[in-house]
């Protein structure tokens, strides 16, 4: 199982279930793997039946997640359950219409039935070790989230979780075989041209 087993990029909230067209709320935060996970090779778009049968229900998984309006990233956070967070983000908290698309990645593995009617929730996948504590989940969910924030700068984070005492984050150091930045290139011009040099 790697750090990783499963993204979305830049989904849409008006594609999600949220539960609120029935009297008993179906919440659905579906997507699909966009390549043959069967032994046949193919080319092109997956035909729909094909589509329904990779169709998995993420609203349950772990991850870390962000949100977007437009190309800027609004908030950064983390989740033990996806599509509830989302949910509180969509209709109830200080976020509510200040973001059009959110991205996430899971540590959540899963098994790739695709004969299995579809969609279905993720089913946690056969490891020889032993699934992963709650308590070293939450350590990836806020390692993770730390780092996103600090490459990304949400403009709405309030605080900025730490990552763990493991991560060493190092200062850049120009390389003597970096081109000149423009800066430099501006004041030799300048040297040459205004002060003869």
């Amino acid at each position: 199982m790697g750090m990783l087993n499963s993204a979305g990029i830049m989904w849409s909230p008006e594609l999600v279930g949220w539960g609120y067209q029935a009297s008993t709320p179906t919440r659905e935060l579906l997507g699909y793997y966009a390549a043959r996970l069967d032994a046949h090779a193919g080319r092109g778009a997956l035909p729909d039946a094909q589509r329904r049968r990779q169709t998995l229900n993420f609203w349950s998984v772990p991850a870390v997640y962000a949100l977007y309006k437009g190309d800027t990233t609004v908030y950064v956070g983390q989740a033990t359950r996806l599509g509830d967070r989302l949910l509180s983000h969509f209709r109830t908290d200080h976020l509510v219409g200040r973001w059009d698309a959110f991205s996430w990645v899971s540590p959540a593995a899963f098994v790739e039935r695709i004969d299995a009617a579809a969609p279905r929730d993720i089913v946690p996948a056969p490891t020889r070790r032993s699934p992963p504590s709650s308590a070293s989940l939450d350590a990836w969910l806020t390692e993770v989230e730390a780092l996103v924030i600090l490459m990304a700068k949400p403009i709405d984070n309030r605080q900025i979780p730490r990552p763990g005492n493991h991560t060493r984050f190092f200062t850049q150091l120009r390389s003597k075989h970096a081109d000149p930045t423009q800066a430099e290139m501006l004041e030799k011009l300048y040297a040459k041209l205004v002060l003869g040099r």
